[in-house]
């Protein structure tokens, strides 16, 4: 009986596990933690994923936001309890969380209002020259 109640207590976990993801153009893409070997001062204010074409990004606490008119941003900035950073262009918007761990999960609930053309962190990755 102890084995059965364990075994279900794993699948319950599992089966209720939030898979982290962003989404790029109405598709979710996956993102697994990623461990760096190395931790610099610049890596100790990010954290490290990997997605499904195994390229390695960075999540900080910034966020992009594009919408279709800035009516609501407002009150997205309250709800959400963002800062603007910089408005870039029209409508779109890098956006600071008060937490880097709170980026992805805030961009995936942006991402998903009527008036929200696209939401995601702002990733960094690393450029490599051929």
């Amino acid at each position: 009986m102890k084995n059965i109640i364990i075994v279900f207590v794993l699948f319950m976990q599992l089966a209720c596990a939030d898979t982290t993801y962003y989404l790029q153009n109405n598709k979710k893409v996956k993102l697994t933690p990623f461990e760096q070997k190395s931790r610099t001062v610049v890596d100790n204010k990010m954290d490290f994923y990997i997605n499904d074409n195994n390229v390695v990004l960075g999540v900080s606490d910034k966020l992009m936001l594009k919408l279709k008119d800035d009516s609501n941003l407002n009150t997205y900035l309250l709800e959400f309890n963002l800062t603007i950073l910089k408005k870039i262009t029209t409508n779109l918007y890098l956006l600071k969380t008060t937490n880097k761990s709170e980026t992805i999960s805030i961009s995936k609930l942006l991402a998903n209002k009527s008036d929200v053309v696209f939401s995601h962190p702002d990733f960094l990755k690393n450029i490599s020259h051929k």
